[in-house]
């Protein structure tokens, strides 16, 4: 590492990043690679407006990480050991103006998954979330799997996660608009008089329609006798001229 002002940058306006990147694998598309620890120096110029954007950018050129992967940035406070996590650009360029005189600061770099830190057990959603919702991260439930052997496997409580991130609330809602929407009317008492007056009434017995019974063996072919259908007259003829 060096700790020499690259020739390109005016040694007034020179800022130098020393970077501390932990161990991780990095999940490449022909398998995981194991990093090792690692430091590195950053030297930038203050006139530039350097951002949070622009060192994610520069550590690509420094180390490597998977497209499941993203970069995790903390700032580190050398005489206490403190860490916080730097969450956007503003802070980023507040950070390198508070050491403008100490003409530099040290970083910690994390890569993780894109959806979880196991390292540090939080859910990384952003600053503000999902959909700019605000999580509470206290109150995620980390579960053990005990039917593991060996190292128990960390899960997250779906139920409480779901929660967390306001689906529950978002379906609760749509729910009940749904109902205000397709909700069936009452109908008056007024109008469900008047459809009871003009109603036709439908009846499926009808008492004059007799109910023809007939023997087939025997058929009676006395003159006047009614006979169920057509096909069951020439049935009873066939069988009358038979016998």
């Amino acid at each position: 590492m060096s700790t020499d002002c690259p020739p390109w940058i005016d040694p007034g306006n020179a800022f130098r990043i020393h970077i501390k990147c932990g161990r991780y694998k990095a999940n490449l598309e022909y398998g995981q690679l194991e990093m090792q620890d690692s430091e590195h120096d950053l030297w930038i110029d203050t006139r530039t407006g350097y951002s949070l954007d622009t060192f994610v950018e520069d550590m690509a050129a420094l180390i490597i990480w998977g497209s499941s992967q993203q970069v995790e940035v903390w700032g580190v406070d050398t005489d206490s050991g403190s860490e916080w996590k730097v969450r956007g650009n503003d802070q980023f360029r507040q950070m390198i103006e508070a050491r403008l005189d100490e003409k530099g600061m040290t970083l910690a770099v994390d890569v993780i998954d894109k959806a979880w830190d196991c390292t540090r057990n939080s859910l990384d959603v952003g600053p503000h979330g999902v959909d700019g919702l605000i999580v509470d991260r206290d109150t995620l439930v980390i579960e053990t799997d005990n039917r593991q052997d060996g190292d128990a496997n960390k899960l997250v409580d779906e139920s409480a996660l779901y929660q967390a991130l306001g689906f529950e609330a978002n379906d609760e809602e749509a729910a009940a608009k749904a109902q205000e929407e397709y909700a069936i009317p009452c109908m008056p008492p007024y109008l469900e008089e008047e459809f009871r007056e003009v109603a036709i009434p439908v009846d499926d017995i009808e008492n004059t329609e007799a109910l023809v019974d007939w023997d087939r063996d025997n058929p009676d072919m006395t003159v006047g006798v009614v006979y169920p259908s057509m096909r069951d007259f020439r049935l009873a003829v066939r069988q009358e001229v038979r016998s």
